[in-house]
């Protein structure tokens, strides 16, 4: 049984960090669909590669590559990254280099989201990110079909290893095998959501994630806006609802 590699580094806590309820109002918001799945176009997946993650632990990179691949696939062409993209952002943001396994040390997901505003992953950057309740699903619903999906942490444990779908224990404990973190912290682009279950993209599969399962092992989880490959900031509003002018507006004030 091959174990791939994970990468995310621990949560970052910071008390300025944006949150997407600030922005998005769910009020005035038409309900997402019972089910949808932003990486089948036309009735066709979008490609989903394991961009090096099977050796290194650039999942923050792989994931963020996945994104692009799945705005751009809805809204255009699909553009689909490689190793080598993914591997690149890695070493740009971290100075990771191949060959060097000191330097393979993974990444923290909110430095990642900061510095991508002004520094670009597989040739984009985005305009904004911000933080989503997890314990909320209905913002976790509404923010991954506004958006494209979202961008998930997870602290992954030692059961889910070779696993053809994310659960939790049949016992519901959360301890030894099933404990949070005993695998370790990995990030996935997550475009897909139903009633039932999370799609998460990992090591070139489509895995479900029950949703028990994504209450238990999410750890942290943004909405990530993008100016050029999925939702366009519109005067003061972009079309997925979101106060665009205030959100820029807010970040230009955060001290991170």
């Amino acid at each position: 049984m091959k174990i791939y590699r994970l990468g995310k580094n621990a949560r970052k806590i910071k008390a300025k960090t944006l949150q997407i309820h600030d922005f998005l109002n769910l009020s005035v918001l038409p309900a997402p669909p019972a089910a949808f799945d932003w990486s089948m176009v036309a009735g066709m997946p979008l490609v989903y590669g394991m961009d090096g993650n099977d050796d290194y632990g650039d999942c923050v990179f792989v994931s963020a590559c996945h994104h692009i691949g799945t705005w751009s696939g809805n809204t255009s062409s699909e553009l689909i990254a490689t190793a080598a993209d993914a591997l690149a952002a890695y070493g740009a943001f971290t100075g990771f280099v191949q060959g060097d396994p000191s330097t393979d040390q993974g990444a923290n997901m909110l430095d990642v989201a900061t510095a991508w505003r002004t520094k670009p992953i597989f040739n984009h950057e985005i305009a904004a990110f911000a933080a989503v309740d997890l314990k909320r699903m209905d913002l976790v619903a509404a923010a991954m079909y506004l958006f494209g999906g979202l961008w998930i942490g997870w602290s992954l444990p030692l059961a889910w290893q070779g696993a053809d779908e994310w659960d939790v224990s049949p016992s519901g404990i959360l301890t030894g095998n099933w404990a949070p973190g005993s695998w370790g912290g990995h990030a996935t682009h997550v475009p897909a959501c139903s009633p039932r279950l999370l799609g998460a993209k990992t090591w070139q599969e489509n895995m479900p994630v029950t949703i028990p399962a994504f209450e238990a092992y999410a750890e942290e989880g943004y909405a990530l806006i993008s100016t050029d490959t999925w939702e366009t900031l519109m005067g003061n509003k972009c079309p997925a609802g979101v106060d665009g002018a205030a959100l820029q507006a807010a970040l230009a004030q955060v001290i991170l």
